[in-house]
């Protein structure tokens, strides 16, 4: 009878390494949350994240009433993305984001 956890070529280490190589190149492209702030007084807020490429997508959820209330464009670079907004002196414009 073989053991049903030693895999079929008995190399137990190597096959392992490949499983967690695979799980955390899977594992880094899934989605992840963070918070920002639009800047208040001014028309751009860029947000540095090392995550972010130009094939990017980013999706923001608004965390308050005045975020909710925002149009905006995005445009993404190489490890970070610039929103476009209008400029007011409201400092309470939070949105969670996630990156694709």
């Amino acid at each position: 009878m073989t053991d049903i956890l030693q895999p079929p070529d008995g190399d137990f280490e190597k096959n392992k390494r490949v499983f967690m190589d695979f799980f955390w190149s899977v594992f880094r492209r899934l989605p992840q949350k963070d918070v920002l702030t639009l800047t208040a007084s001014s028309t751009t807020t860029v947000i540095q994240d090392k995550r972010v490429s130009t094939a990017s997508h980013i999706f923001l959820q608004p965390l308050t009433a005045n975020a909710g209330a925002v149009d905006y464009h995005i445009v993404c670079s190489r490890e970070f993305f610039t929103i476009t907004h209008p400029s007011t002196a409201t400092t309470d414009r939070r949105f969670n984001y996630s990156i694709l």
